[in-house]
């Protein structure tokens, strides 16, 4: 017994392992990152054509998954691929050459259609201020919302053929700059001052920072996720202010150097670091209009699909 005290006084506490994420937790949180990369790398196709094949390849790959429709995880796989299915029908009717039918997505997806379909910029400028004088995500609270319900604002308002890399956590004021520029789009016109200061004033209440976890486009690239099962500690949240202010800056190498630290900040157990790292480079070096750009994303989908295929069947 003696002995025994002895031994265990000499022994330093070990720190159990922590546990690794259930195969639930792995598919919620992979498939924004996953879905969110495929769609700049459809972005930096030379054609509505190619990009139709992208659009088509990611409605694929996330609907091929098995993961319990009933889940949070089956919802957001479902929402993303009915996204990607929409993008898909434009790009595919534009390579046609044929009209673009309105649509029934949501009331940023009418205005959208309207204008990929050649309506007059009246009717465009129409549709974009019924949104805009009622939109729905008017009374957005980024506490009480629920997730599901915000991220359908956002993909609904979404750019299929462009990158809008608006950085920082997603607000509703962005869905409303994203259905005001495609109207002013409509009309040959940029955006005023005066108009673009209005829209900020129909923004909704402020977010709460929301905590990073796995899925680091949900702070730092302006995207819309389900909560991380893991929480982001201060050194996260450090790289993902230096990551954010670089980016707002357009200091591209400076943001491309803020990647690398970001990712690995993140909790060693978040899954698909790699597929961060080459989609948030891929979607800077987008924006910037370099032409890295589509090699990094198709990188990052390459690491989306293997990730996927890895996921276990009914999460």
């Amino acid at each position: 017994m003696f002995s025994t005290l002895l031994l265990l006084a000499g022994c330093s506490w070990i720190e159990p392992a922590p546990a690794p994420l259930a195969p639930a937790e792995q598919a919620l949180a992979l498939l924004g990152p996953v879905a969110q990369a495929w769609r700049d790398f459809a972005r930096s196709a030379g054609s509505p054509g190619e990009a139709a094949i992208r659009y088509r390849e990611l409605e694929a790959a996330l609907g091929a998954l098995e993961l319990d429709p009933t889940g949070p995880a089956g919802s957001w796989r479902d929402l993303l691929v009915a996204t990607a299915r929409r993008d898909a029908g434009w790009a595919e009717t534009l390579a046609a050459g044929e009209p673009v039918a309105r649509s029934e997505h949501g009331p940023a997806s009418l205005v959208r259609s309207l204008s990929l379909g050649g309506a007059p910029s009246g009717e465009v400028a129409a549709a974009a201020t019924a949104v805009l004088e009622s939109p729905p995500w008017a009374d957005w609270d980024p506490v009480e919302t629920p997730w599901l319900v915000a991220a359908g604002w956002a993909l609904d308002a979404t750019p299929p053929f462009e990158v809008d890399a608006h950085w920082g956590p997603w607000q509703a004021r962005d869905a409303n700059r994203q259905v005001a520029g495609v109207a002013f789009g409509a009309a040959g016109k940029g955006a005023p001052s005066v108009f673009v200061q209005r829209i900020q004033a129909m923004s909704g209440p402020s977010p709460l920072r929301p905590p990073l976890g796995c899925d680091a486009y949900r702070d730092v690239a302006g995207e819309i996720g389900p909560p991380s099962p893991l929480p982001a500690g201060p050194t996260q949240l450090a790289q993902s202010e230096a990551f954010v202010a670089a980016a707002v800056s357009e200091e591209l190498e400076a943001a491309l150097a803020a990647v690398g630290p970001l990712v690995d900040s993140l909790d060693v157990r978040c899954p698909g670091r790699s597929l961060l790292r080459a989609g948030l480079e891929g979607r800077l070096l987008l924006r910037a209009g370099d032409a890295r750009a589509e090699a990094r994303l198709l990188r990052a989908v390459e690491e989306g699909r293997s990730l996927l295929g890895a996921l276990e069947p009914g999460a």
